[in-house]
């Protein structure tokens, strides 16, 4: 009877550490998948900045925004919303620029 409760103890007792091993494991992992996505929460996803001199800004007919790369002639396309209100502070600018000469 001692001898059977012995093994049924020794094989509880392997149980426990094993659960206890994954549990461990587990929260580990978690704690750490949480801590890495805080960091790329603080990574601003900004697009690069492109300098004044190397583009051109235009508007195609569905009044989207277009600014061109002049060096390898690349384009991003923004919304008629977008496009509109950025192309009418540019004009602005160069209205402004103008009439001050």
């Amino acid at each position: 009877m001692k001898e059977k409760f012995m093994k049924i103890l020794g094989t509880a007792g392997k149980t426990v550490i094993i659960g206890s091993a994954m549990l461990v494991g587990f929260g580990i992992s978690e704690a750490l998948n949480s801590f890495k996505k805080y960091n790329e929460a603080k990574v601003s996803i900004m697009p690069p900045t492109k300098m004044f001199a190397k583009t051109s800004i235009a508007t195609n007919e569905s009044g989207e925004l277009l600014i061109i790369d002049k060096a390898s002639g690349e384009f991003s396309i923004y919304s008629d919303s977008v496009g509109t209100a950025i192309f009418n502070l540019y004009a602005g600018q160069m209205y402004v620029n103008m009439n001050s000469k």
